[in-house]
C-alpha cells in the first residue's frame, strides 16, 4: 500500500510540474515516472526479501528497455511528423507501418547480441520447427 501511495503521489507531483512547463507530452512523462517508480521498488523489494539477492541487473534491464522505447517512439514521431501523402487514411497506414517497423528494427541492432534476445529468438524457432514438422 506504501508503495502504490508513493507511487501515486509522484505522478500527482511530477505531472503537475512537468504538464506546467511541457503541456501533455509533461503530464505523459510524469505519469509514465510514476508508474516505473513503484516498479522498481517492488522488484526490489521482491529480489531481496524472497529471493534473497540483488535486484541491480534486473533494475538495470528495466532502464535499457524504457529508455530504448522512449528513444523508438521519439524516432517514430519524428519520421511520422513529415508524412502527410495523397490522404489522411494512406498517411495513418505508412505511420502505422513505421510505427510496427522502426522499433523492431532498433531493438534487432540494440539488443541481438544479449541473451534474453538470442532465447526469444531460440524459441520463435523451435515454435516454427514444430510447426512444420506437426504439418
Amino acid at each position: 500500500k506504501l508503495i502504490s501511495l508513493i507511487g501515486s503521489a509522484v505522478n500527482l507531483i511530477l505531472s503537475l510540474l512537468l504538464g506546467w512547463r511541457l503541456g501533455m507530452v509533461g503530464i505523459l512523462a510524469g505519469t509514465c515516472a510514476a508508474y516505473l517508480l513503484p516498479l522498481c521498488l517492488r522488484i526490489a523489494v521482491f529480489y531481496t526479501r524472497f529471493l534473497k539477492k540483488g535486484c541491480r541487473a534486473m533494475l538495470g534491464w528495466i532502464g535499457a528497455f524504457t529508455l530504448t522505447a522512449a528513444a523508438e517512439c521519439a524516432a517514430v514521431a519524428w519520421c511520422c511528423q513529415g508524412i502527410d501523402i495523397v490522404n489522411d487514411v494512406v498517411s495513418f497506414v505508412i505511420c502505422g507501418v513505421v510505427a510496427a517497423l522502426l522499433p523492431s528494427g532498433l531493438n534487432v541492432i540494440f539488443f541481438h547480441r544479449t541473451a534474453v534476445f538470442q532465447g526469444v529468438l531460440n524459441t520463435i524457432k523451435d515454435v516454427l520447427m514444430r510447426y512444420r514438422t506437426a504439418g
